[in-house]
């Protein structure tokens, strides 16, 4: 018993540290910056070009639609750089958002109704091509970054933060 009580408390201390650190952003910080969004992809080892080739041919259509409907400031695709023990991906994805992802009041497809017009009469292979990708990815994630301007006081994660966006 405790032992039991003693990973208990372990665990339960480790929780609350956890989202007291994901809490920090949210303190009103970055709000009227850009801010970011990371993709993280880990593929299958000999298998980069055709993950590549099913990205690009199924999922980059959709994030152009993003840049075009001005939900997405900018997108950038990155290849991890030289040879590491361990690597935790092998590409990523930047999405860059004006202000905050949901401050964009624009009309904007669903993601189902923007899948049907892209893809509508080729969708037994939109859903080939997407499933295939997907087993070719061995992990995936995706973090959202704020922007902070170092300049601006206090500048601290703790802190709130009060900002009138232009």
């Amino acid at each position: 018993m405790k032992t039991f009580l003693k990973y208990f408390s372990l665990i339960s201390v480790l929780l609350l540290v956890s989202s007291l650190s994901f809490a920090q952003g949210q303190n009103g910080r970055g709000a009227c910056l850009d801010n970011y969004m990371m993709s993280y992809y880990k593929i299958k080892p000999g298998h980069y070009d055709e993950w590549m080739e099913l990205f690009k041919k199924w999922h980059l259509p959709v994030i152009e639609y993003d840049v075009e409907a001005q939900g997405l400031a900018d997108y950038k695709f990155f290849a991890a750089s030289g040879h590491a023990l361990d690597p935790d991906f092998d590409f990523m994805g930047m999405y860059v958002f004006h202000g905050t992802p949901q401050s964009y009041d624009g009309e904007r497809l669903t993601r189902p109704a923007l899948i049907t017009q892209l893809f509508g009469d080729q969708m037994d292979e939109f859903l080939a091509g997407e499933r295939r990708r997907w087993e070719l990815t061995e992990k995936h994630w995706d973090t959202r970054f704020l922007q902070m301007d170092p300049y601006q006081e206090p500048f601290s994660v703790f802190q709130p933060i009060f900002t009138e966006c232009n």
